[in-house]
Order: structure tokens, then sequence, then C-alpha cells
């Protein structure tokens, strides 16, 4: 592994929080929806509605914010919300489904084992479907293609996984933080761990739109071969991070 080319990629960390200090609005809304996860209820059934809505508003909003960054960072401008669902929404939706069916068959396959067994394998395959989605992701925002942007994706994180380390360690500490957490609050109903859930979650999301937007940085400024859109999109990563 090249020090001096995981520095290189360690700066688009830097450029990514830059972006999001200068436009934080995105993350706001995100921020709005998380909370009410956490506003009391009067009744155990006012507080499953809740939420229920907060995760509706999270499934469609998270993508729009996703898109917006995409905007800010490639063409700086940004586009009504009403605009990035119809270009994105289904795109990511569907590109999610197909990332999600490994866990889905490791929960259906391993439906006799042992809790702990299930919780601990879904974690491994979950930790790395997120690895495997670094690029992919906001290959999916750029070219609006689906299965193409998985294979793209994927071709990219494998070709370019001691380049992309710094976006790597992020996301396995993000999603580590994540597991952890949400086995604290499996196993303790304290107040406390409600805070530490939302504190955690806030920075999950922070740490995500981090790696997300320095990772279409990176697609932008070392893989694309123009500093536009690239016309053969079959061919766009024929050019390895590792042999610039």
């Amino acid at each position: 592994m090249d020090v001096k080319r995981v520095f290189e990629c360690s700066k688009y960390l830097l450029y990514a929080v830059a972006i999001i200090k200068n436009n934080f609005r995105p993350l706001l809304i995100l921020a709005a929806i998380s909370l009410l996860l956490f506003v009391p209820s009067p009744t155990e059934r006012a507080s499953s509605l809740l939420v229920l809505i907060s995760f509706f508003l999270l499934i469609i909003f998270y993508p729009l914010c996703y898109g917006q960054y995409i905007e800010i960072t490639l063409h700086n401008r940004e586009l009504s919300y009403h605009e990035l669902f119809h270009i994105h929404w289904l795109n990511f939706f569907i590109v999610s489904i197909i990332l999600g069916i490994p866990g889905l068959f490791v929960f259906i396959s391993l439906s006799d084992a042992d809790m702990n067994t299930q919780k601990y394998l879904r974690s491994i395959v979950m930790l790395t479907i997120d690895i495997i989605a670094i690029y992919i992701i906001p290959i999916v925002f750029i070219i609006k293609k689906r299965i193409q942007s998985i294979t793209l994706g994927f071709k990219c994180i494998l070709g370019n996984l001691g380049y992309s380390m710094p976006l790597i360690l992020l996301t396995l500490m993000s999603s580590g933080i994540n597991i952890v957490v949400n086995y604290q609050l499996e196993n303790d109903s304290y107040g406390f761990v409600n805070i530490l859930y939302f504190l955690s979650t806030l920075f999950i999301i922070y740490i995500d739109f981090i790696v997300f937007i320095a990772a279409t940085l990176i697609l932008k400024n070392k893989i694309f071969k123009s500093s536009g859109m690239v016309t053969d999109q079959t061919s766009v990563f024929d050019h390895d991070l590792d042999h610039d």
C-alpha cells in the first residue's frame, strides 16, 4: 500500500468536510427527521406511528440529500427536491434493494441458527456490502444506471483497495458504531442509551456523507477522463487509480 497515495485520498476527505461545512442544509433535514425518532409520545401507538413516519421520511429524503450533494460537488448548484426525486430516487431505491439481497439471503439461510450467530454473520455481510458500496452509490447518482453502477462500483473498489483505505476505515468505523449502539439499545432501555443512539445516528450520517462526497470527488478527479461527464460510460473505469 502506497502511503503517499493513501494520503492523497485522505485529502478528498478534507475537501468533503469543507463542502458539507459550506452546504450543511441537506444534513439538517436528515438530522431533523432523525430527531423525530426520539420525540416522547403519550402512547405506544403514537410512538410507533412516529417511528414509522420517521423511517418513511428517511427513505424518501436520504437519497435526495445524496443527489443534492452530487449536484453541489459536480455542478456547483442545488436542485429542488422535487427534481431530485424524479431524477434519482427510483435508481437509488432499486440499487439498495439489490445490494440488500445478500443480507436477506443470510437471514433466510440462518433462520435455524441461534440469535448471536445470526447477528454476527449479518453484521459481517452488511459491513462487506457497505465497503463494496463506497463507489457504487455515487456512481448511481452520476451515471443514473442501475446494474451498470453496481458492476462499475465493484470494479472500482476492488481495483483500488489501497488507495481507498481511508474511505474503507471510515466506513468500518461508522458501521461498527452502529452495530455497537444497536446492541446496547436492545439490552438497555435507559434514557442515556437513547441519547447516545441519537448522537451516534447524527455522527453516522455525517461520516456517511463525508465518504460519499469524497468518493464522488475521487471519481471526478481521478477516474473520469475529463472534468465533465464521460460519454463512453461503459469504459469509464478502464483507467484504475493504482495505475495513474
